[in-house]
């Protein structure tokens, strides 16, 4: 999956030819009533339609319907994968999480890693399992 920085670029691209769309379209319809007031009904009407079309245009590039992120779109794709930009969890987090933490928050963690310990009290144990994973730990 591409990074958040590479795809917010990328959307920034799409909206930056969107709004390009818009400024043509702007343009467009300026000349349309320039042509209108000058009694030019056929040219106005050519240039509203080249407005109509524009609008579209940009509308696909602000909603990112050309990007290569189909069929997701860049929009949806952005604020699918990046909107929150979360840290990572680390054990130093989680230390400092619960030093932080206020007692019904403790109360409530203990609880539930109670329930925990509970649960597994009568299942099966792996000892092997359970053995190599402590000598992972050997090296403190």
């Amino acid at each position: 999956m591409s990074t958040r920085a590479t795809d917010l670029q990328n959307l920034k691209n799409w909206l930056d030819l969107g709004y390009d769309w818009i400024l043509y379209v702007e343009t467009e319809q300026s000349a349309a009533v320039t042509h209108y007031l000058a009694g030019q009904d056929h040219d106005a009407i050519y240039h509203l339609c080249n407005c109509a079309s524009g609008c579209a245009q940009a509308l696909k590039y602000i909603y990112g319907r050309f990007s290569p992120y189909s069929p997701n779109y860049i929009l949806y794709h952005f604020l699918l994968y990046h909107t929150v930009e979360t840290a990572p969890v680390t054990m130093d987090s989680i230390i400092n999480a619960m030093l932080a933490a206020k007692f019904d928050e403790l109360q409530k963690f203990i609880g539930i890693e109670d329930a925990y310990r509970c649960a597994l009290w009568d299942a099966p144990f792996n000892e092997d399992f359970y053995a190599a994973l402590a000598r992972g730990f050997k090296k403190w």
